[in-house]
């Protein structure tokens, strides 16, 4: 992807952000008794369970300017005749906010969301604890469809044979851990 982004240079989807060097930080997720070199990507991990016959496991974390330039692909998006743009992502223990420029007609306002990534059939998933527009809370059917959303746009870069166990937030990371199978 190329271009400039709140002006600072966009970066690839999160799939490539992964697979990229130094960072995000990639590693084998669990001690092997073997000693097997752990993968330094997902594509890495994937490679050796295709070769192993056997699943890898894997963790991969990103940092909260990872993701807010992949989220910067998904937008400008628009729902309810709410046009949004410019997303920063900040990430809290356990949570991932979501905070964008709104625009409605002639006015200029904010949107707000806050999610608890979950792991459901071994894909992300998130839980909406709250979101909101100009202030105000939005609807019950807005909130499942901006769930699936965000959903969507963490699992659209992973693989699917790499299955997912987990999702932890920190102060400002993402810890997906899963398994590559073969």
């Amino acid at each position: 992807m190329q271009g400039y982004v709140g002006g600072q240079k966009a970066a690839p989807p999160l799939g490539a952000i992964a697979d990229a060097s130094p960072s995000p930080a990639v590693s084998g997720c669990c001690p092997t008794a073997d000693a097997t070199p752990q993968p330094a990507s997902i594509e890495a991990a994937l490679a050796l369970a295709k070769s192993g016959g056997k699943p890898v496991p894997i963790s991969i974390t990103y940092t909260e300017w990872q993701l807010t330039t992949a989220a910067a692909a998904h937008f400008p998006l628009t729902y309810a005749g709410a046009s949004l743009s410019d997303p920063v992502i900040r990430l809290r223990d356990g949570q991932l906010s979501l905070d964008s420029a709104a625009s409605l007609a002639f006015l200029r306002t904010t949107a707000h969301v806050v999610t608890t990534p979950t792991v459901t059939a071994g894909r992300p998933s998130v839980r909406v604890d709250s979101a909101t527009l100009a202030g105000q809370s939005v609807p019950d059917a807005a909130r499942t469809v901006i769930a699936t959303n965000i959903a969507s746009a963490i699992a659209s870069d992973l693989p699917a044979k790499l299955v997912v166990f987990s999702i932890a937030v920190g102060a400002g990371t993402l810890t997906v851990q899963g398994t590559a199978n073969p």
